[in-house]
C-alpha cells in the first residue's frame, strides 16, 4: 500500500471509528419520513422510477438449488408477487455473466463481503432491485415499492443510531450517483484490503460517500425515507406474544414491502402458533432441521 493511499485508509478508519461512537447525524441530510429535498432543483431530477428496470436481483453462494428451505420460499415469494419482473438468481458460478468484480469470490475474506460488492456493481450496470436471499416479498414492487423510487434510488433508513441506512433492499437506476459514489469508495477502501475492518463496512462507505461526494449528497437528500422497523418485526420478536396481533396484521400487509429474515434462526426455538409460521408455513421447522442435518 503507498504511502498516500495507507494514509487515506486510516483516515477512514478513523472518522468510521468517530462517527460510529458519536453518531454525528446533524452533518448529514436527516430523515424525515418525507422527501427532504426538491426534486425540481436536484441534479438527479432527470432519474424517476419509470428508469428503474423491472429486475430482481438475488444471491446464493452455492446456488438456488443447494439454498436452505427459507432462502428458496424467498426467491419464490418474489417470483410469485411479481410476475412481470426478470428474477436473477446467481451464484458464484455464473456472476461473471453479469459482471466482473476485481477479484474472485473466494479471494474476499467473506461471502457477506463479497456480496455487498456484487449489490452496488450489479445495480450501476443494470439497475433493478437487489435484495437479500433470506426477504420474504408479501406484495407486488408496482404497488409497494416502485411509487418509493422517485430520485431513481431506495433503500431503508437508520436502522441504528450509528448506520445511515440497510442494505438488504436496495433499488437503483443504472448508473445512480449514490451507487457510483459508492462503488467508488469501495474501490478506494478494497484496493489493497480483502477483508473489512468491520462487519457494517458497506454502511460505513455509504456514509462517507453521500458525507463526501455532492452529486451523491444532494441524490440522498431527494430520497424518499422510510424505516425498516415493520419488516424486521418477525424476525426479532417471533415469540413476544404481546406483539402477536401487531404482527398477525402485519404479515401480509403492503406497508411491510418485504420481510427481513435470517437463514440461521432457529426455528425449532419458535413457538408453534406464532406468526412467523403464518408467512412461512409450520412444515418450514422440520424442513430447515433437515436441510441442516444433511451439511452436518
Amino acid at each position: 500500500m503507498k504511502d498516500g493511499e495507507k494514509l487515506d485508509y486510516w483516515a477512514f478508519r478513523c472518522r468510521d471509528f468517530l462517527w460510529r461512537a458519536v453518531g454525528r447525524w446533524d452533518l448529514l441530510p436527516a430523515p424525515t419520513g418525507e422527501l427532504s429535498g426538491d426534486l425540481r432543483s436536484s441534479p438527479v431530477a432527470g432519474f424517476s422510477a419509470e428508469d428503474v428496470p423491472k429486475k430482481i436481483w438475488l444471491y446464493w453462494h452455492s446456488g438456488e438449488a443447494d439454498a436452505p428451505p427459507l432462502v428458496q420460499r424467498s426467491i419464490a415469494s418474489w417470483r410469485a408477487h411479481n410476475a412481470d419482473w426478470d428474477v436473477q438468481v446467481l451464484s458464484r458460478d455464473d456472476v461473471e455473466n453479469f459482471v466482473r468484480l476485481p477479484h474472485a469470490p473466494e479471494a474476499y475474506g467473506s461471502v457477506a463481503w463479497y456480496s455487498d460488492i456484487l449489490r452496488f456493481h450489479l445495480l450501476n450496470t443494470y439497475g433493478g432491485i437487489w435484495v437479500d436471499a433470506t426477504t420474504i416479498c408479501v406484495a407486488p414492487l408496482d404497488r409497494t415499492l416502485v411509487p418509493l423510487m422517485k430520485s431513481g434510488f431506495f433503500c431503508f433508513v437508520a436502522p441504528m443510531r450509528y448506520r445511515l441506512m440497510s442494505t438488504w433492499l436496495l433499488a437503483s437506476t443504472p448508473g445512480h450517483p449514490i451507487v457510483q459514489g459508492w462503488i467508488k469508495q469501495f474501490s478506494a477502501y478494497a484496493r489493497n484490503r480483502l477483508s473489512p475492518h468491520q462487519y457494517f463496512i458497506a454502511h460505513s462507505l455509504f456514509r462517507e460517500t453521500v458525507h463526501r461526494d455532492p452529486l451523491a449528497r444532494d441524490a440522498w437528500a431527494v430520497t424518499p425515507r422510510l424505516r425498516p422497523e415493520l419488516s424486521h418485526l418477525l424476525f426479532l420478536n417471533p415469540n413476544h406474544r404481546m406483539f402477536f396481533d401487531e404482527m398477525r396484521s402485519l404479515v401480509w400487509s403492503e406497508r411491510v414491502i418485504a420481510h427481513k429474515l435470517s437463514w440461521k434462526m432457529d426455528f425449532d426455538r419458535v413457538a408453534d402458533d406464532s406468526p412467523l409460521f403464518e408467512l412461512l408455513g409450520p412444515e418450514i421447522k422440520e424442513e430447515m432441521r433437515v436441510w441442516q442435518a444433511a451439511r452436518d
